[in-house]
């Protein structure tokens, strides 16, 4: 039989034969409204909340969310130091620790601390104060005890937070850019110099480091781009069209993406 052309086809390459500006601006215009979402495309880290329960590891931390005992996986690493080499045991620097951990304790997303006034505190019923007359005693009796919190130059201590769960890993980061940025809030003032680290931590210094670095690598890849095609084609606007019209289909694709997985389009599909 006989090839027949589509009648919604042919009809609409005439119209834009006809008027060419008219269907150029229509199209131009879906793919501005289609690219324009990508602007909001938020890069956040991995949330277990998205992963199906069916996956053994999301049924594991599960079990460990209801034993409590989830934040053992990524818990948050601290490591404070005295900026003048003073010891770290000293009752004034130690006093600060404990205030530390006091104030950490009431974070909804903490649910226990180990360091060193914990380790001095134990689970008895005694003040502070006296617990701390009690020091010389403790280095003598568990001196191994001590050197897991405390550096060989006595200048340094090691806090872990653990947190209370891993629901919402983008808060736990939060929490690292609050220790990071305003670590008065949670010690008060204090001559003690503060690093943050751990799996949260990480997380947050490598999406810094693509953020930071992101513009600059799509930038010598355009520019690179360029280059080879101007060599190859000897022709200034040839690879500039070329360029502009993988930008534009990119963005597309990134718009519809932030759509559909960011702002939830489609019902049923996880954000």
């Amino acid at each position: 039989s006989r090839f027949k052309p589509s009648r919604f086809w042919e009809g609409l390459v005439i119209q834009m034969m006809k008027k060419p500006l008219v269907g150029f601006s229509l199209a131009l215009l879906a793919i501005l409204l289609l690219s324009a979402p990508a602007l909001r495309m938020q890069i956040r880290e991995f949330d277990i909340n998205i992963v199906p329960n069916t996956i053994e590891a999301k049924k594991g931390i599960l079990i460990l969310n209801e034993m409590s005992v989830a934040g053992l996986i990524a818990p948050i690493k601290l490591i404070l130091s005295t900026t003048s080499g003073e010891s770290i045991l000293s009752e004034t620097h130690l006093k600060t620790l404990e205030h530390f951990s006091e104030v950490l304790r009431q974070d909804p997303l903490v649910a226990r601390i180990y360091g060193l006034p914990q380790l001095i505190r134990g689970e008895g019923g005694q003040s502070f104060q006296t617990l701390l007359s009690q020091l010389p005693f403790l280095q003598l009796l568990y001196p191994d005890l001590l050197q897991n919190f405390v550096s060989q130059d006595g200048t340094s201590t090691f806090i872990q937070i653990v947190p209370a769960h891993l629901n919402d890993y983008q808060a736990l980061i939060h929490l690292c850019e609050r220790l990071r940025n305003s670590p008065e809030t949670f010690s008060g003032p204090t001559s003690l110099q503060m690093l943050v680290g751990g799996p949260p931590a990480i997380s947050w210094d490598y999406s810094r480091a693509v953020a930071k670095n992101t513009f600059w690598i799509i930038g010598g890849i355009i520019l690179a781009t360029y280059l080879l095609l101007f060599i190859a084609l000897r022709s200034f606007l040839i690879p500039l069209k070329a360029i502009l019209l993988n930008i534009l289909s990119v963005s597309v694709s990134y718009g519809v993406l932030v759509l559909v997985f960011q702002e939830g389009l489609i019902p049923g599909i996880p954000k």
